[in-house]
This record gives structure tokens, C-alpha cells and sequence, in this order.
């Protein structure tokens, strides 16, 4: 499990006392506690993730809509804080992204 102090920037660079944000938007988040091999990466690219996977733990979809939080669809309650301003767009279409994302493996 991940301890409860501990931080994770997603769309910044940390380096020292400063940074960059990403310029893009971010559809989800998942973190494990095991290596997740290419293949493995490609089939969640394409499809949901089992919020009860085992050794998942956190799991943001970014689903809120709006406001400064984020839940975590996984069993862990590790819901997270965004700053920065986060601009709420609408979510990514698996079904309809097949095609495109099959070109690339």
C-alpha cells in the first residue's frame, strides 16, 4: 500500500525547487504496486480497469466534472487533491478509439 503522506504529481515535472505542467489532458490515472509489462499497458489502454484489481492502488477516472478533487475508483479511499486550475473536459471513448489505438501496437 502506498502510505498516506505520500505525494503524487501527475502533469508536473518536479526538478528542484520548481517545475512544468503538462499542456494536455489527462482521461485517468492508476497506480500499482507491481511492473505492468507493454502488453499489459496496451489492453488498459482499451479498456476499463477493474476498480478491485489486485495490486491497484489508486485509481482516478478524473470523472468529477468539475472542483478540486479527484476520487479513487479503487478499494484503497486514496482520493486526491488537483491544483493548478484543472479545466474538466469530457472522457475518452474506448469503443471509438479501437481502431487508432490498435495502429500503434
Amino acid at each position: 500500500s502506498m502510505p498516506s503522506t505520500s505525494r503524487i504529481l501527475v502533469g508536473k515535472r518536479h526538478t528542484g525547487g520548481g517545475g512544468a505542467y503538462l499542456n494536455a489532458s489527462i482521461d485517468e490515472v492508476s497506480v500499482w504496486n507491481v511492473v505492468k509489462t507493454q502488453a499489459e499497458i496496451q489492453a488498459m489502454l482499451t479498456t476499463a480497469i477493474d476498480p478491485s484489481a489486485s495490486n491497484l492502488i489508486a485509481y482516478y477516472k478524473f470523472n468529477n466534472g468539475s472542483g478540486t478533487a479527484t476520487a479513487d475508483a479503487g478499494t484503497n479511499g486514496l482520493n486526491g487533491t488537483l491544483t493548478n486550475g484543472p479545466t474538466w473536459v469530457a472522457g475518452f471513448d474506448y469503443s471509438a478509439s479501437n481502431a487508432n489505438l490498435n495502429a500503434l501496437t
